[in-house]
């Protein structure tokens, strides 16, 4: 069965953590955190400065937020139901998809 990339991206990934314990949220997000904090940081002052309206201000911001929460949590579920997607997965089956390039 081949695989389109978006697959193979996702099968070396589970393989990956399949490998080395399973996804932590801090490494999944990476070089992510410090960029949402800076470009939080940055868009609420862009906001509080050129908006006339406080409270559009306001609400782009907790917008802002609720979107870095929302990643956050889906990385967390991510995190709590690997252990179920470790243990039902073929992982030599894994294996055989990714080392064909068919």
């Amino acid at each position: 069965m081949p695989l389109n990339d978006s697959e193979r991206k996702l099968l070396a990934l589970y393989r990956f953590w399949h490998q080395g314990g399973g996804p932590r949220v801090l490494k999944m997000l990476g070089w992510q955190l410090p960029v949402y904090y800076a470009l939080l940081f940055a868009i609420s002052i862009a906001f509080m400065c050129l908006s006339e309206s406080k409270a559009f201000s306001a609400g782009m911001i907790g917008f802002l937020i609720g979107a870095i929460i929302a990643q956050v949590v889906y990385l967390h579920i991510s995190v709590r139901t690997w252990p179920t997607i470790d243990q039902v997965t073929d992982w030599h089956k894994v294996d055989q998809l990714l080392e064909n390039r068919a």
